[in-house]
């Protein structure tokens, strides 16, 4: 699963970003009933309207190439920071592929 303290960055597909862990989980539970995905899609402004419009709030999405921080996890649900917002996305262990870590190597430059 994605690890806390790292740089990640989406391989593919875009990730509804829920503005908290209570609608992400309801959506998730939701979503077999209605159809519409609740984690990763590949059109993203039709479901996240859905979701705006189900639960009566604001969620956006991730687009492939975002690079994130994770920075609180519970089961499949994580909370990252990224240039699009604050927000939990839904993951489970198979779509681990779908993310890349990044490794960022700070030089030091040394001025005389």
């Amino acid at each position: 699963m994605l690890e806390l303290g790292k740089l990640y960055q989406i391989k593919e597909n875009f990730w509804l970003l829920f503005p908290s862990k209570e609608t992400a989980a309801a959506a998730r539970s939701d979503s077999a009933r209605s159809g519409v995905a609740a984690a990763f899609i590949d059109a993203p402004f039709g479901n996240a309207d859905h979701w705006n419009k189900k639960l009566n709030c604001n969620v956006t999405y991730i687009s492939p190439n975002t690079i994130f921080f994770p920075v609180e996890t519970d089961g499949n649900y994580v909370k990252v920071v990224s240039g699009e917002g604050v927000g939990w996305i839904v993951v489970r262990n198979w779509a681990k592929d779908y993310f890349e870590e990044i490794n960022i190597v700070r030089k030091n430059l040394l001025i005389k």
